[in-house]
């Protein structure tokens, strides 16, 4: 396995999930407590929850949220001695600590392994088939007999500040894609050009003019989770939408990360100096046999190590 197809995510572990590529394949779940859609679960899906009725009357499980569920096609399925943690997401299996909440998401420490390692996908696949059981999917009558349980909502103790964690090491691999940024944009990012320069003009190991920087809204998946340490191949296209005028720049690394209320701006440092960028078209062309179709001059997602090295290769 290589490193960027399996690893341990911690800090901001609902956005990456997220931002996993799904390539039209169907997601399975086995999560005791969903209370929020952080999945982002579809037509065709399923979910293995405990939707007993000690679980809904504390809010554990939100009812009403599974019943919109089923409407828009996913199966549900109450295993009321569930305590797993686990879901198949596209190429992807997750194991780990968090189920679907706000309080996971916004106040608990959670931990969770997402991996491409095709054997434990398997496990996972198989863990998820034997708790769907037939007799335990939730029809639209049950589940509409679950919404009028009365919820008294938990609550919890109060408890210190979210600690910041980071899995220092744990780099991942990007492909993103830009277009120009508009000359009001530029302008009224200077203040937030002007921070990140003075923290980088402080690193011995940087040289100002060897850097580039991506920018992105706040809200924007990537910028939510992207680190230092992380490497990118870009897609950028001269003319927004037209793929004649995209070109792919060289593998760089991420060096700094400039947070503010309406940009991300992420910095990037070539890895292999005179490295020269390549036509999307021509670069799409030499890597169609490995990169897949989710692989366009205007997407973004994470690669796994497989296809980073080869990708990488080209230049």
């Amino acid at each position: 396995m290589g490193e960027y197809s399996t690893r341990l995510v911690s800090e901001g572990l609902w956005q990456e999930v997220t931002a996993v590529p799904r390539a039209g394949s169907a997601t399975l779940a086995a999560i005791a407590y969903y209370s929020q859609d952080l999945l982002k679960l579809k037509k065709g899906d399923t979910l293995v929850c405990d939707a007993s009725e000690p679980t809904i009357k504390s809010g554990g499980t939100r009812a009403a949220l599974l019943l919109k569920l089923h409407h828009k096609g996913v199966k549900i399925y109450n295993q009321d001695t569930l305590h797993a943690k686990v879901a198949c997401i596209g190429s992807f299996a997750l194991v780990g600590s968090a189920n679907a909440s706000n309080n996971s998401q916004d106040n608990m420490v959670e931990a969770a392994v997402l991996s491409q390692d095709s054997g434990l996908r398997a496990q996972v696949l198989s863990l998820i088939a034997q708790l769907a059981k037939p007799e335990n999917l939730l029809s639209t009558e049950l589940l509409i007999e679950l919404t009028k349980i009365p919820v008294e909502q938990r609550k919890y103790p109060n408890k210190s500040a979210k600690p910041n964690v980071s899995l220092k090491g744990t780099s991942v691999a990007w492909w993103c894609s830009t277009s120009p940024m508009s000359d009001k944009r530029y302008e009224a990012d200077t203040t937030l050009r002007a921070k990140a320069a003075k923290k980088l003009e402080k690193r011995d190991d940087l040289e100002p003019d060897d850097l580039d920087f991506i920018r992105y809204t706040p809200r924007h998946r990537i910028a939510q989770v992207i680190k230092p340490g992380d490497r990118v191949i870009l897609s950028h296209a001269s003319k927004s939408g037209v793929a004649r005028t995209a070109k792919v720049q060289p593998p760089a690394a991420v060096v700094h990360v400039e947070r503010g209320t309406e940009s991300v701006l992420v910095y990037v440092k070539p890895i292999n100096d005179g490295a020269n960028p390549m036509p999307f078209g021509k670069f799409r062309h030499v890597t169609q046999t490995f990169a897949g179709r989710g692989l366009t001059f205007k997407s973004n997602r994470i690669l796994n190590a497989d296809e980073y090295s080869k990708l990488a290769a080209v230049f």
